[in-house]
């Protein structure tokens, strides 16, 4: 386990103080996982010609102090949400049966609408102590996120304190009012919609 934590510390390191960070260094695969978690430079090309044009000047304001770049970072943090967003769809239900895979249908049929999740995301200490009692003993917030048997990101909760459970982010989330009683919902066993959800889902599996 230590040599592995050494192994990371080297790797950001190298990261870090290899060479500058520049528009050139942003070609490094590694470099753009490292600072954006996108793939590769392709990806965040991409990402850049979908936002605003003011976005081209952006690219070379790479040499910023602190403050600025912490200002930069919180801006676009809210231009990328406002731009991304509606990209995130619920999809067709005919379009999303006619294309599931064939793995799916081999094991659940073609009616597997959505597959749920929740993930925490670590946040600095809340200063507010309403915020921080809504937090575990890590300072997180929970989201719950929807994906397609395709893979597509198809729903995205607003964020809540750690501490909530699965399953009251769902209930109050938005996520059933999307769901039909002949849909077939994946999710892990923190949800137990089975029981809670049998009047709004005919078959949801936990895996």
């Amino acid at each position: 386990m230590q040599t592995k934590l050494n192994n990371c510390y080297e790797s950001i390191s190298k990261l870090k103080c290899n060479s500058p960070f520049s528009p050139e260094s942003l070609q490094s695969s590694d470099y753009v996982q490292f600072y954006t978690g996108l793939p590769n430079f392709k990806v965040l090309n991409a990402v850049f010609d979908y936002v605003p044009p003011k976005s081209n000047a952006a690219k070379k304001s790479y040499q910023v102090g602190q403050f600025p770049g912490v200002y930069n970072f919180f801006k676009w943090l809210t231009i990328l949400d406002i731009k991304l967003k509606p990209l995130i769809k619920w999809p067709d239900r005919a379009m999303l049966w006619t294309s599931t895979p064939a793995c799916y249908r081999a094991s659940f049929g073609k009616k597997v609408v959505v597959i749920l999740d929740c993930f925490e995301i670590f946040i600095e200490r809340p200063s507010n102590l309403l915020a921080r009692a809504s937090t575990k003993h890590h300072n997180t917030v929970k989201v719950l996120i929807g994906i397609a048997p395709q893979g597509v990101v198809s729903f995205v909760s607003d964020t809540r304190g750690g501490r909530v459970s699965d399953k009251y982010l769902t209930d109050h989330c938005g996520i059933l009012n999307y769901l039909l009683p002949s849909d077939v919902v994946l999710a892990d066993w923190g949800f137990r919609i089975c029981r809670c959800y049998a009047s709004q889902i005919a078959h949801s599996i936990l895996y």
